[in-house]
């Protein structure tokens, strides 16, 4: 793991590349595709996630997708600033919390690699499924580091990622790319700052990785 490296090698960009493509035109429906997964998903966060947060937390989620979960987040705060690639999934979140009559969330269409976040500007910060499409080490601690600079001390990440049961690989077909890194290696990231684990749970387990939910806590 090279997190001084901030250029991608060809390999690199190319995978990113087709990465970023699949999730600027795919949208996971966990409750249609994978319901015993959203079922234990959904029970974390009414166990673990939501005593969390109060009505005057002002949060951000970051690869928020069609805003699933930033929906149902936002009846237990005050706002949410939330932040996706793709122009297309960004529309249909829109549209999607409209129908639903919430107004209390803001959705930005960015690059978060690029996107510059003031420092203590959240009470908290939610990141579901972006690092394991973040390739390059490198671009993962900028980002890392961007969400924990954000938030004051003593607020909270929540995470969610598909992590490898033993060493990190990419796993790549025609139009899909992603990186399941190792716990050590993931949790590196995070553990450079500080953060201590205050929960985690382990929600499904294939022969090679493993859906982790996590919460962390800066100190």
């Amino acid at each position: 793991m090279d997190t001084s490296k901030n250029t991608l090698n060809l390999q690199e960009m190319a995978i990113t590349h087709k990465s970023k493509t699949y999730w600027k035109n795919k949208i996971w429906d966990y409750e249609k595709e994978m319901p015993d997964l959203a079922r234990a998903q959904n029970q974390f966060l009414i166990n673990l996630v939501y005593p969390l947060l109060n009505k005057n937390m002002h949060i951000c989620e970051l690869a928020c997708s069609d805003g699933t979960y930033t929906r149902k987040f936002a009846s237990h705060v005050k706002g949410i600033d939330a932040y996706d690639l793709s122009e297309k999934i960004i529309a249909l979140a829109k549209e999607k919390t409209k129908e639903a009559g919430i107004t209390n969330i803001s959705y930005f269409c960015e690059d978060l690699a690029k996107k510059y976040i003031n420092e203590n500007h959240y009470d908290s910060m939610v990141i579901l499924g972006l690092f394991t499409y973040i390739i390059n080490d490198f671009t993962m601690k900028t980002i890392v580091e961007k969400a924990v600079n954000s938030i004051p001390s003593g607020a909270y990440i929540i995470l969610k990622d598909t992590l490898s049961n033993e060493e990190t690989f990419i796993y790549e077909t025609d139009d899909y790319a992603g990186i399941y890194r190792s716990s050590s290696d993931y949790m590196h990231f995070f553990e450079e700052h500080g953060l201590t684990m205050v929960d985690k749970h382990i929600l499904i387990r294939s022969e090679r990785t493993y859906s982790l939910w996590c919460i962390l806590k800066k100190p």
